[in-house]
């Protein structure tokens, strides 16, 4: 709830305090940087001693997080000449976002695990079909070794 109050803030902020000069050369990045300051916090969780401590530090990682991103858009269209171009810079912007946020969990599992296999529960199981047709694979080599 309380995100949903800053972040208008913020965004106003960005825009009022920007004068039209400092929009078109780009000065909306400090807002940027300012708001990944803010999602860095999340660096503090481990050593915050309260709930209520810790429910501060995720609200403010939650408003650095969203606000970085919907700023970051804003940056974009303020530093694009033809309007035009605004939606695809914005479809591509999206693109990458979500396809580092899906590849930075499987990149850490390898960095984490390194050469080693994975744990049982984290290894690709493989589809339905191949896992009856391991099961049964493991049945036949039970009667066979019997």
């Amino acid at each position: 709830m309380i995100t949903v109050v800053l972040s208008p803030v913020i965004a106003r902020a960005s825009d009022r305090y920007l004068s039209s000069k400092a929009v078109c050369s780009g000065k909306r990045r400090n807002y940027v940087a300012a708001m990944a300051c803010l999602a860095l916090l999340i660096i503090a969780a481990p050593y915050v001693g309260t709930l209520t401590e810790l429910l501060v530090v995720l609200t403010l990682v939650l408003t650095g997080s969203t606000m970085g991103a919907g700023l970051n858009f804003s940056l974009a269209s303020d530093l694009l000449g033809n309007p035009r171009d605004v939606s695809r810079v914005i479809a591509i912007t999206a693109l990458g976002g979500n396809f580092f946020g899906l590849i930075a969990p499987i990149i850490t599992g390898y960095v984490v695990f390194g050469d080693r296999r994975l744990p049982v529960g984290v290894r690709h199981r493989g589809s339905p079909s191949d896992r009856r047709r391991d099961h049964d694979a493991d049945d036949d080599a039970q009667t066979h070794c019997a």
